[in-house]
Protein backbone atom coordinates (compact mmCIF):
# COMPACT_ATOMS: atom_id res chain seq x y z
CA UNK A 1 0.00 0.00 0.00
CA UNK A 2 1.25 3.26 -0.90
CA UNK A 3 0.99 6.44 1.31
CA UNK A 4 -0.87 9.12 0.29
CA UNK A 5 0.38 12.11 -1.45
CA UNK A 6 -0.99 14.99 1.10
CA UNK A 7 -3.18 15.73 3.68
CA UNK A 8 -6.18 16.02 1.76
CA UNK A 9 -5.72 12.77 0.45
CA UNK A 10 -5.09 11.17 3.57
CA UNK A 11 -8.32 13.06 5.68
CA UNK A 12 -10.83 11.48 2.25
CA UNK A 13 -9.38 8.38 3.16
CA UNK A 14 -9.66 7.97 6.41
CA UNK A 15 -13.28 9.56 6.09
CA UNK A 16 -14.38 6.46 3.61
CA UNK A 17 -12.47 4.03 5.71
CA UNK A 18 -15.13 5.10 9.09
CA UNK A 19 -17.99 4.25 6.81
CA UNK A 20 -16.59 0.56 5.62
CA UNK A 21 -16.33 0.04 9.41
CA UNK A 22 -19.97 1.05 9.60
CA UNK A 23 -22.98 -1.92 9.32
CA UNK A 24 -25.21 0.88 7.76
CA UNK A 25 -24.46 -0.25 3.61
CA UNK A 26 -24.81 -3.13 1.83
CA UNK A 27 -22.39 -4.98 -0.26
CA UNK A 28 -22.45 -3.06 -3.31
CA UNK A 29 -22.41 0.22 -1.53
CA UNK A 30 -18.79 -0.82 0.16
CA UNK A 31 -17.40 -2.05 -2.68
CA UNK A 32 -18.22 1.73 -4.33
CA UNK A 33 -16.51 2.62 -1.16
CA UNK A 34 -13.70 0.85 -1.88
CA UNK A 35 -13.34 1.75 -5.75
CA UNK A 36 -13.45 5.76 -4.04
CA UNK A 37 -10.79 4.75 -1.99
CA UNK A 38 -8.53 3.07 -4.95
CA UNK A 39 -9.48 6.12 -6.96
CA UNK A 40 -8.46 8.33 -4.38
CA UNK A 41 -5.09 6.66 -3.97
CA UNK A 42 -4.08 6.59 -7.19
CA UNK A 43 -5.45 10.21 -7.95
CA UNK A 44 -7.58 9.06 -10.81
CA UNK A 45 -10.12 11.63 -10.01
CA UNK A 46 -8.84 14.91 -8.29
CA UNK A 47 -12.68 16.16 -7.78
CA UNK A 48 -13.48 12.91 -6.02
CA UNK A 49 -11.33 13.65 -2.78
CA UNK A 50 -12.26 17.09 -2.75
CA UNK A 51 -16.26 16.44 -2.59
CA UNK A 52 -15.40 14.10 -0.16
CA UNK A 53 -13.45 16.73 2.14
CA UNK A 54 -15.85 19.34 1.43
CA UNK A 55 -18.62 16.70 2.58
CA UNK A 56 -16.59 15.68 5.48
CA UNK A 57 -16.69 19.81 5.98
CA UNK A 58 -19.85 20.34 6.08
CA UNK A 59 -20.98 17.32 8.64
CA UNK A 60 -19.13 19.23 11.20
CA UNK A 61 -20.56 22.88 11.28
CA UNK A 62 -24.55 20.58 11.19
CA UNK A 63 -24.99 17.94 12.59
CA UNK A 64 -26.68 14.92 10.73
CA UNK A 65 -27.16 10.86 11.98
CA UNK A 66 -24.67 8.65 9.92
CA UNK A 67 -27.62 7.01 7.96
CA UNK A 68 -28.28 10.47 6.54
CA UNK A 69 -24.47 11.02 6.22
CA UNK A 70 -23.78 7.32 4.36
CA UNK A 71 -27.00 8.40 1.85
CA UNK A 72 -25.14 11.10 1.21
CA UNK A 73 -21.64 9.78 0.72
CA UNK A 74 -23.24 7.37 -1.71
CA UNK A 75 -24.72 9.85 -3.47
CA UNK A 76 -22.10 11.73 -4.59
CA UNK A 77 -19.93 8.42 -5.47
CA UNK A 78 -22.25 7.75 -7.71
CA UNK A 79 -21.56 11.15 -9.52
CA UNK A 80 -18.33 9.83 -10.21
CA UNK A 81 -16.98 6.96 -12.77
CA UNK A 82 -16.03 4.34 -10.41
CA UNK A 83 -15.07 0.69 -11.07
CA UNK A 84 -16.85 -1.32 -8.65
CA UNK A 85 -15.80 -4.56 -10.51
CA UNK A 86 -12.77 -6.03 -8.47
CA UNK A 87 -9.63 -6.29 -11.21
CA UNK A 88 -8.73 -10.29 -11.63
CA UNK A 89 -5.09 -10.83 -11.87
CA UNK A 90 -4.01 -12.67 -15.09
CA UNK A 91 -2.09 -16.13 -14.53
CA UNK A 92 1.34 -15.97 -15.84
CA UNK A 93 2.07 -18.26 -18.74
CA UNK A 94 3.08 -21.71 -17.65
CA UNK A 95 5.38 -21.49 -21.08
CA UNK A 96 7.25 -18.75 -22.94
CA UNK A 97 5.49 -19.02 -25.95
CA UNK A 98 2.64 -18.74 -24.98
CA UNK A 99 3.32 -15.12 -23.47
CA UNK A 100 3.11 -13.79 -27.01
CA UNK A 101 -0.28 -14.16 -28.65
CA UNK A 102 -0.94 -14.16 -32.23
CA UNK A 103 -3.64 -11.92 -31.48
CA UNK A 104 -0.84 -9.14 -30.50
CA UNK A 105 1.27 -9.25 -33.85
CA UNK A 106 1.83 -7.17 -36.34
CA UNK A 107 0.11 -8.05 -39.68
CA UNK A 108 2.40 -7.41 -42.49
CA UNK A 109 0.40 -6.56 -45.91
CA UNK A 110 3.00 -6.11 -49.21
CA UNK A 111 1.66 -4.50 -52.34
CA UNK A 112 3.10 -3.15 -54.85
CA UNK A 113 1.75 -0.01 -57.14
CA UNK A 114 3.14 0.71 -60.40
CA UNK A 115 2.89 4.26 -62.55
CA UNK A 116 2.70 4.31 -66.15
Amino acid sequence: MSAPNGPNERRALEFLDAFLKLDLLSGGEKDLIRAAKLAVRRAKLTNLQKDINKLQKSVQTVKVTPSVLADKLVALLRTFPLDTEQPVPAAPPSHPSEAVSTAALPRIILSESFTA
